[in-house]
C-alpha cells in the first residue's frame, strides 16, 4: 500500500468501519470525528487515558484532518500528512489488525438461501534457522461436515459480507471446537510435512560446520588450560546449546486472524475447490 489513493481508501474504510463520522472526504483531504476508543488507539498517551478513566473526566470526540498531498492544507496547521511509515498510519494498521483478529460475518444472500458455518484461519508460517522466511497461509474448516482446505497464498474468494444475517436459515455447526482444533493441527502437520525441506537440511549442514569449529576452539583451550577443564566444558555446553537454537531448524506457526463465516453452499463449494491439500486429514 504505497500510492496516495491506496492510503486514502484504507483510511476511509478504517474510519467507516470503526464508526467514525466523516466530515470531509476529497481526493486531497479526509476529516473525521472519531469515537473515544479509536482516539485511544491512534494516540500514544497511555497515562493520559489512565487519568481520564480514573477521574471520570468527560472527553469530547477528537477531530482529525488527514492530507494525501504533501503540499498540505495551509489553512489547517493541525492537518497531518498520511504517508507510508507515518506515525498515524502505523497506528491505523495496528488498530485494524487488533480489531480484525476475531470476526464473525454473514454472506449477503437471498432470504431463502441457507448459510452454513465455516472457520477461516490466517496464519504466519515462519521457517527459522540462522536465516528466516515468513509467509501467509490460509486454512478453512467446514464446521458442517468437517472438510479442511489449505491455501498457501492466503487467498479468499470475493465475498459480500455483513455483520448481520440476511437470511432466515442459519445452520448450526456440527463440528465441535476440540474436533476443529484437531483437524487444523493434523492438516497443518500433513501439509508442512509434504513441503520441500532442503532449507532445513542446508541449515543443519551449516550448524554442523559451526559445531566442528566450536569443538576445535574449545579442545584447544582445554589442552592449554587443563586446570580449568570443568569450567571450559560447561561453557562449551552452553555455547553449543545456543548454536543449536540459533541454527534450528524449526517451523513456527502463529495464528493471525480467526473468522467465523456463515456462507451459502455455492460459496462453500468454491472454498474447497482447487486447494493444494487433502480436504480431510
Amino acid at each position: 500500500m504505497q500510492s496516495r489513493e491506496d492510503i486514502r481508501q484504507f483510511a476511509k474504510t478504517y474510519f467507516e468501519t470503526a464508526g467514525a463520522t466523516i466530515l470531509d472526504d476529497s481526493p486531497q483531504r479526509l476529516t473525521v470525528r472519531v469515537p473515544i476508543e479509536i482516539d485511544k488507539e491512534l494516540t500514544d498517551r497511555p497515562y493520559y487515558w489512565m487519568w481520564v478513566e480514573a477521574t471520570g473526566e468527560k472527553v469530547e470526540p477528537q477531530t482529525y484532518t488527514f492530507l494525501f498531498d504533501p503540499e498540505g492544507d495551509e489553512e489547517n496547521p493541525a492537518a497531518e500528512w498520511l504517508a507510508p511509515a507515518s506515525f498515524r498510519l502505523q497506528k491505523m494498521y495496528d488498530s485494524a489488525c487488533r480489531r480484525g483478529r476475531y470476526v464473525r460475518q454473514f454472506e449477503i444472500c437471498s432470504p431463502e438461501d441457507p448459510l452454513l458455518p465455516l472457520l477461516l484461519v490466517y496464519c504466519k508460517v515462519s521457517y527459522i534457522s540462522d536465516r528466516r522466511k515468513d509467509r501467509l497461509l490460509a486454512m478453512a474448516v467446514d464446521l458442517f461436515d468437517g472438510r479442511v482446505a489449505v491455501d498457501p497464498k492466503g487467498r479468499l474468494p470475493p465475498l459480500s459480507l455483513s455483520d448481520q444475517p440476511k437470511t432466515r436459515h442459519l445452520m448450526e455447526a456440527r463440528v465441535t471446537w476440540p474436533e476443529t482444533r484437531g483437524l487444523l493441527e493434523a492438516t497443518l502437520r500433513l501439509y508442512l510435512n509434504h513441503e520441500d525441506h532442503r532449507w532445513a537440511e542446508e541449515a543443519i549442514t551449516r550448524r554442523q560446520e559451526e559445531e566442528r569449529r566450536l569443538a576445535r576452539y574449545f579442545e584447544q583451550l582445554v589442552r592449554e588450560r587443563e586446570e580449568s577443564r570443568s569450567t571450559l566444558e560447561a561453557e562449551w555446553s552452553v555455547r553449543l546449546e545456543e548454536l543449536r537454537w540459533r541454527f534450528g531448524p524449526r517451523i513456527v506457526v502463529t495464528p493471525l486472524q480467526w473468522a467465523w463465516l456463515c456462507l451459502t453452499p455455492a460459496t462453500r463449494a468454491r472454498m474447497f475447490t482447487g486447494q493444494q491439500s487433502p480436504t480431510r486429514p
